[in-house]
């Protein structure tokens, strides 16, 4: 049938869109990436493959952080958070923790950014794995710059609320405009 033909043809293309973007983005073509990995996104999404629609919106937040979207960015590192989280993927929850700090303390919105980088580090220890290197480069930079701005205290008082704090109350403190 027609509709399973597809269908099938959606299965390769989507991961062929994210490499695709991958490699513009390589290039530094941000927004030739973005476009494949929203064109990959869209074709996951209808395929419901909800794993790589993850992987797919982390990869589009990277483009949008690149490109200075930061809201775009964040959008997607809410959904794919909450998708990681439904799927019980607690790395996955983890790393995007970490880029939600990043893309945050990027927006110079310093307490909020500390929030998930204390939540992401009591995941890490629970289960054992770390960072890769490049992700913990890019996350120390930013905790570096909000240590500095907020200052010891209220920088440890806000690495302690992402210890303690539920997810959904670190990821409500984070997309708050102001925090």
């Amino acid at each position: 049938p027609a509709s399973a033909t597809a269908r099938e043809d959606r299965r390769g293309m989507a991961p062929a869109l994210n490499a695709l973007g991958d490699l513009a983005a390589a290039q530094a073509q941000i927004e030739l990436a973005r476009r494949h990995h929203h064109d990959s996104l869209e074709m996951f999404r209808q395929l419901g493959e909800r794993w790589d629609v993850t992987r797919v919106l982390t990869d589009l937040a990277n483009m949008d952080m690149r490109a200075g979207d930061y809201a775009a960015a964040e959008r997607s590192l809410m959904e794919a958070l909450q998708t990681s989280r439904e799927l019980g993927h607690q790395r996955g929850v983890a790393r995007r923790l970490e880029l939600l700090a990043w893309c945050v303390g990027r927006q110079l919105r310093h307490p909020a950014a500390v929030r998930p980088a204390g939540a992401a580090a009591v995941i890490r220890q629970r289960i054992g794995v770390p960072s890769e290197r490049a992700d913990q480069q890019k996350l120390d930079a930013a905790l570096a710059d909000a240590r500095l701005v907020l200052g010891g205290a209220r920088y440890d008082a806000a690495w302690m609320e992402g210890q303690t704090e539920t997810l959904d109350g670190v990821l409500l403190a984070a997309s708050a405009p102001t925090a």
